[in-house]
Protein backbone atom coordinates (compact mmCIF):
# COMPACT_ATOMS: atom_id res chain seq x y z
CA UNK A 1 0.00 0.00 0.00
CA UNK A 2 1.28 3.24 -0.82
CA UNK A 3 2.47 5.59 1.70
CA UNK A 4 1.89 3.09 4.56
CA UNK A 5 4.71 2.34 7.21
CA UNK A 6 5.65 -1.52 6.51
CA UNK A 7 4.53 -3.24 9.88
CA UNK A 8 7.06 -6.42 11.41
CA UNK A 9 4.38 -8.85 12.57
CA UNK A 10 5.59 -12.18 14.70
CA UNK A 11 5.44 -14.91 12.90
CA UNK A 12 4.32 -18.13 14.64
CA UNK A 13 4.95 -22.07 13.75
CA UNK A 14 2.81 -23.22 11.28
CA UNK A 15 2.02 -26.65 11.92
CA UNK A 16 1.31 -29.25 9.31
CA UNK A 17 -1.86 -30.06 10.26
CA UNK A 18 -2.83 -26.26 9.08
CA UNK A 19 -0.90 -26.58 5.97
CA UNK A 20 -2.53 -29.80 4.80
CA UNK A 21 -5.60 -28.64 5.74
CA UNK A 22 -4.93 -24.86 3.46
CA UNK A 23 -4.11 -27.62 0.79
CA UNK A 24 -6.95 -29.70 1.22
CA UNK A 25 -9.22 -26.33 0.77
CA UNK A 26 -7.45 -24.47 -2.29
CA UNK A 27 -8.89 -26.22 -4.78
CA UNK A 28 -12.53 -25.20 -3.47
CA UNK A 29 -11.88 -21.88 -3.00
CA UNK A 30 -13.42 -19.53 -5.28
CA UNK A 31 -13.65 -22.30 -7.89
CA UNK A 32 -15.77 -20.48 -10.47
CA UNK A 33 -13.30 -17.65 -10.71
CA UNK A 34 -10.62 -18.32 -13.41
CA UNK A 35 -8.15 -16.07 -11.80
CA UNK A 36 -8.15 -17.99 -8.30
CA UNK A 37 -8.89 -21.58 -9.60
CA UNK A 38 -5.68 -21.55 -11.28
CA UNK A 39 -2.15 -23.14 -10.40
CA UNK A 40 -0.89 -19.23 -9.71
CA UNK A 41 -4.16 -18.50 -8.20
CA UNK A 42 -4.04 -21.27 -5.96
CA UNK A 43 -0.17 -20.30 -5.09
CA UNK A 44 -1.23 -17.08 -3.83
CA UNK A 45 -4.17 -17.73 -1.90
CA UNK A 46 -2.31 -20.34 -0.40
CA UNK A 47 0.14 -17.59 0.50
CA UNK A 48 -2.42 -15.44 1.87
CA UNK A 49 -3.60 -18.32 4.23
CA UNK A 50 -0.37 -19.45 5.50
CA UNK A 51 0.76 -16.37 6.40
CA UNK A 52 -2.16 -15.09 8.51
CA UNK A 53 -1.84 -18.42 10.23
CA UNK A 54 1.53 -17.91 10.63
CA UNK A 55 1.23 -13.80 11.87
CA UNK A 56 -1.76 -14.71 13.44
CA UNK A 57 -1.89 -18.23 15.38
CA UNK A 58 -4.96 -17.47 17.65
CA UNK A 59 -6.96 -17.36 14.63
CA UNK A 60 -4.80 -20.15 12.66
CA UNK A 61 -7.16 -21.22 9.88
CA UNK A 62 -10.40 -22.97 9.59
CA UNK A 63 -12.04 -24.78 7.01
CA UNK A 64 -15.83 -23.50 6.23
CA UNK A 65 -17.89 -26.62 5.20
Amino acid sequence: MLGCPPVELAKHEVSDAVVDAIRLDLPRTFPDNNRLSSAAGNRIIGRILYRVAQHFPDIGYCQIK
